[in-house]
């Protein structure tokens, strides 16, 4: 009899993992959802900045100011970069979800199996 006891220890151990691991997914897939977030407000904030620099841009050409252009380039760079910047990030949060998703999965599997 000595032994099935062992084997009930080892399964409430594994459901006591498994339910914090689970409540641990939970937490990381609602952090990832708040930085899916605030990466696609990003996003639409370079978005729009970057339209904005363009409008402003396309005006300076049509004054015909060789100065006004020099001194955008560099902020229409920077908000190129931060477009840039800010796609790259929506890409590994996309990533991470898929990672997630992955896990969950695994676990699931791992749960109907040691039942």
């Amino acid at each position: 009899m000595g032994v099935p006891l062992h084997k009930e220890t080892i399964k409430e151990g594994s459901k006591e993992y498994f339910h914090s691991l689970k409540l641990i997914l939970e937490e990381l897939e609602a952090s990832q959802l708040i930085i899916e977030m605030k990466a696609y407000d990003a996003i639409n904030s370079s978005d729009m900045l970057l339209n904005i620099i363009k409008e402003g841009f396309h005006s300076l050409e049509v004054l015909q100011s060789n100065e006004g252009k020099e001194i955008m380039k560099p902020i229409l760079e920077a908000a190129n970069i931060s477009n840039q910047v800010s796609r790259d990030i929506e890409h590994e949060i996309a990533n991470q979800r898929e990672i997630i998703d992955v896990i969950k999965c695994k676990l699931k599997y791992n749960r109907a199996v040691n039942k």
